[in-house]
């Protein structure tokens, strides 16, 4: 199994200077303590997290020697894809090859609607920017007339490290989108964190089913998790009990659409700020002991590469100890 850190910011607990701080000291102890990647979020116009996700990449790479770096995800309905392209190909490079490009298509109306990007126009425009920044990498030139973007004899340039392009991977929190991952090679991550474990159970079931009828193109499967470890199990839950604001703040950063996956996640996350033992049930939560036997859960499940989000509103001290217990007496046990 791989293991993955995850940081954002978190305006509504710190201030910006701190947060951006705070997550690049977390990507360099990532890279000495051995974790696989470390990734950073894309979020506009929200005090749940911050823009700069390209420039952030690429400190990381100047900052780091073996980890992988990658984007949780960019938001591909607000820039050109051949701004995409290129910011992430230099990334590539400055890294020496060690960029993973997480896209997505976003779910905020205030921001998608904000940069230009219609809500109903979003799945649409993520798949063709996908498809051109692809082409943008792979072919010296080519011509593209779609629904959003006329490019016309386009030679993009530089082009990235990895051949023939940098892993993508996107979030998959609804059945369809899973043919379309299939059939354009994106890595999968199934499902959310903060949700129940047959949640968990019925997306990588959703994946299964997807990859005996299409064929298993041995893409890697990946899900999200909120991890907090600490010496014993009080001291967890303690320091845990942040999720309750993380909850609360995250739960207004979602769309409230009626009867969609968005307003069930939302009404639960307003019940877990008020809930911390629900939280940590549907968490990582505890001694290193308490986190290895959790953690057979998802090796059994499948998950080949496991996202912790151990930055959720905690002080950067008890982050960087959590990332060391669990580099120290959680890992080995899974490599």
């Amino acid at each position: 199994m791989k293991f993955t850190l995850i940081g954002h910011q978190f305006f509504a607990v710190a201030d910006p200077v701190a947060e951006y701080r705070a997550g690049l000291e977390q990507c360099k102890l990532a890279d000495e303590l051995g974790y696989d990647r470390f990734l950073t979020t894309e979020h506009h116009l929200s005090p749940y997290g911050g823009p700069g996700i390209f420039s952030q990449l690429a400190a990381f790479a100047r900052e780091t020697k073996r980890i992988r770096i990658g984007s949780m995800v960019v938001l591909t309905p607000i820039h050109h894809p051949l701004h995409i392209a290129e910011e992430l190909a230099v990334i590539d490079i400055l890294s020496d090859g060690r960029l993973d490009a997480g896209v997505g298509r976003g779910y905020r109306p205030r921001t998608m609607e904000t940069f230009g990007a219609a809500m109903d126009d979003l799945k649409d425009k993520h798949e063709e920017t996908v498809h051109i920044v692809k082409r943008a990498w792979t072919e010296e030139t080519f011509t593209h007339h779609g629904r959003f973007y006329d490019l016309e004899d386009i030679t993009v340039l530089p082009k990235p490290i990895q051949q023939p392009h940098p892993p993508l991977f996107q979030p998959v929190l609804s059945p369809p989108s899973i043919p379309w991952c299939l059939e354009n090679r994106i890595n999968p991550i199934l499902g959310a964190h903060l949700t129940v474990d047959d949640v968990t159970r019925m997306y990588f079931g959703y994946w299964k089913e997807a990859t005996e009828q299409a064929g298993d193109p041995g893409l890697e499967r990946a899900n999200q998790q909120i991890c907090y470890v600490a010496r014993t199990q009080s001291e967890a839950m303690q320091g845990f009990a942040a999720v309750c604001r993380y909850c609360r703040e995250f739960a207004k950063d979602l769309p409230n659409f009626p009867g969609s996956v968005w307003e069930t996640y939302r009404n639960d996350l307003v019940m877990l700020a008020d809930n911390v033992e629900e939280a940590a049930r549907r968490s990582i939560v505890g001694d290193p002991a308490a986190v290895v036997d959790r953690l057979e859960f998802y090796r059994e499940l499948g998950v080949q590469n496991l996202i912790l989000f151990m930055d959720f509103g905690v002080d950067q001290s008890d982050v960087l100890e959590s990332m060391r217990l669990f580099a120290e007496h959680v890992m080995p046990k899974f490599k």
